[in-house]
């Protein structure tokens, strides 16, 4: 659970510095000393720790004020605006709803967009060493949010039925794009440092993406090293199913004002093991990778710099010579973990750069400059000439404004804009998908105000997107908003807090649905585009309700999204080059519903033990369509 709180100290007399932040945290409720409280100030990513008086101090070249996040196990996290003084004296409540790892939050950590959206929050920290082997399973502890996994080098996120190119993922600020179109291609992003995950679901992250139509994912790596020390971390994990082992080491070391963290992992797992004793034929992978990060402020500035590096042996499982297969036919009698045929060979570079300039108290601009290289080649029959190899070059500029004249309002405005190329190599013995070039730019505005007991939040925003491939150009311009209200009561044993959202996204057309004329091994079909496709465009209502005491909360969460020209592959009656055809095709009159809930309680006598459950159905069907009978959505 997270509040938000102002907090400004006035002590008759207290002296003031630009230079030094020094404070005591205490319980609420017994006023004694909270030990090894976690600080971290939100906007220079800079961390350090109470000592075992829960004394802490701050140094450096820093605003006169700055935003402080405090975390403790047992308390609820708390989020404070200080004011430079020679004392600081900080309080946190403690929290007997302490979920460890998943946070269900109304103001986000990362995602500050809005006053009334409510965010799901996964802090990865706090899984130890006992979490999953990957990143993407680590999301399905949150309602709503499933995966499609064809392995543990290779799944994606699917959220309330949608995934691809509807789901973005942003990783410390940066749209990551890496082929993720298809269904056999992961995210290429290793756990290793990821601190935390925070998901939107449906189409209200507006200020991050007009085109994040099934939802939106925000992963941050963790702190940095609290100042003037340094750490080392070493891991390893092993499963059993595929023998799979992962490795990392994390190198991290902070001074005042220069900071640096860097990474290291490798991973390797055999084919997956069957019940009947027998193993799923290429189904085994490889992973190395490395990532970067050195951040530097001043009083005014902010830098960062973020670059991850990871390259992927991937196998591709079902693939068979057999004239009449079977089951049998994709099974090998012998565990292996060694480079076999086919397979597919992954390898991505992003490099980010984040600054923010604090222009005073209650305006600050950040600037967001990225690039990302990704070349994904699938090997089929000859070793060192690939069936298909495609490269994309992605490069991206955010420039965002916040303002905040008081502790209540808020006004964003930002543009963004992005360049994509799509290449395919000259060895390649086919083509999937036609060279191209992609220019995105959008802008929009948001502002959360508090109207009576309520807060009110309003977004809008205009996104244009062009497609050029010889022989094929076309535009597409969507405009889309959002209205939310929220409201947070307490009663006389319970607290409650109640969210409503409408909102609308528009997503173009990507280049596969709109180019794809080839053989897709690692799907096993051959795969057509439709040049004559429009944007898909959808509306969503969301209604969020949780109550809680000091023993139990739950969380209940209604959706009913509305889609017209809504996008997929359906298998056509034709075959080409001995598989069979699928082509991408539009419908109109397509509702995707569901509901959400989680209960967390734990006894009075035992406040060690607690008990936590979850559930999340959605559904999604052709209701409104007048040529069609209804039918139910495939590959949700």
């Amino acid at each position: 659970m997270l509040k938000i709180f102002l907090f400004i100290p006035f002590f008759a007399g207290y002296m003031c510095f630009a230079q030094q932040f020094t404070g005591i945290i205490k319980d609420q409720e017994s006023h004694l000393p909270i030990p090894f409280v976690e600080i971290q100030l939100v906007e220079f990513d800079i961390q350090n720790t109470a000592d075992s008086n829960g004394v802490f101090t701050i140094s450096g070249k820093l605003p006169n004020s700055v935003i402080v996040q405090l975390t403790a196990k047992g308390y609820e996290t708390k989020v404070v605006k200080l004011i430079c003084c020679d004392q600081i004296t900080l309080t946190l409540e403690p929290d007997l709803h302490d979920l460890n790892e998943v946070m269900i939050t109304a103001q986000s950590k990362e995602l500050n967009g809005s006053k009334t959206q409510k965010t799901d929050y996964l802090s990865l920290k706090k899984m130890g060493i006992l979490g999953p082997l990957n990143l993407m399973a680590s999301l399905e502890q949150l309602e709503g949010v499933q995966l499609a996994s064809y392995g543990p080098l290779n799944a994606k996120p699917v959220i309330r039925g949608m995934q691809g190119m509807r789901v973005v993922t942003f990783l410390n600020g940066m749209r990551v794009e890496n082929q993720q179109w298809g269904a056999d291609h992961g995210l290429g992003i290793s756990q290793v440092d990821i601190g935390s995950a925070e998901v939107i679901k449906g189409p209200m992250s507006l200020i991050y993406a007009g085109d994040a139509t099934g939802g939106l994912i925000y992963l941050k790596d963790a702190p940095f090293a609290p100042q003037n020390s340094y750490s080392i971390d070493v891991s390893s994990q092993f499963e059993t199913t595929s023998l799979g082992t992962q490795n990392a080491l994390v190198y991290k070391v902070s001074g005042e004002k220069l900071r640096l963290s860097v990474a290291g992992t490798y991973s390797s797992y055999a084919d997956y093991a069957l019940p009947n004793g027998k193993f799923l034929s290429d189904s085994r992978m490889r992973d190395a990778g490395a990532k970067f990060n050195l951040g530097y402020n001043t009083k005014k500035w902010n830098f960062k710099l973020n670059y991850l590096y990871s390259n992927s042996i991937v196998g591709i499982p079902g693939h068979t010579h057999d004239l009449a297969p079977n089951a049998e036919s994709f099974m090998y009698d012998e565990q292996n973990r060694s480079k076999s045929l086919p397979h597919q060979l992954i390898n991505n570079h992003f490099v980010n750069l984040q600054s923010t300039y604090f222009v005073d108290s209650k305006n600050k601009i950040d600037f967001i400059l990225n690039h990302g290289y990704n070349n994904l080649s699938e090997f089929e029959e000859k070793i060192f000439t690939p069936g298909i190899d495609m490269f994309l070059n992605a490069s991206t500029l955010f420039v965002r404004h916040q303002w905040k004249p008081n502790a209540k309002v808020q006004v964003l405005s930002g543009i963004q804009t992005s360049l994509q190329s799509n290449s395919n190599g000259p060895e390649a013995e086919e083509i999937l998908l036609l060279n191209s070039q992609q220019y995105d730019i959008g802008a929009y505005s948001s502002i959360s105000v508090p109207l009576n007991n309520w807060f009110f939040n309003a977004t809008v925003r205009v996104d244009n997107r062009s497609i050029t491939s010889v022989p094929f150009s076309s535009n597409f311009t969507n405009l889309n908003g959002s209205l939310g209200l929220r409201r947070n009561w307490k009663g006389k044993n319970l607290t409650h807090d109640l969210s409503v959202h409408l909102s609308s996204g528009s997503r173009a057309p990507h280049t596969t649905e709109l180019l794809s004329d080839g053989v897709h091994h690692g799907t096993n079909r051959y795969e057509l585009g439709d040049r004559s496709l429009q944007s898909e465009k959808f509306l969503q209502f969301d209604l969020n309700y949780d109550f809680s005491n000091e023993h139990i909360s739950f969380v209940l969460n209604p959706f009913i999204t509305y889609s017209n020209n809504f996008i997929q592959i359906a298998k056509q009656d034709s075959v080409i080059d001995n598989m069979d055809v699928w082509k991408y095709e539009s419908m109109d009159g397509v509702v995707i519903y569901g509901l959400e809930a989680r209960l967390h309680y734990h006894p009075h006598f035992a406040h060690f033990l607690h008990f936590e459950t979850g559930y999340s159905q959605s559904y999604g069907e052709t209701a409104f369509n007048a040529s069609t009978d209804k039918e139910y959505l495939y590959f949700m």
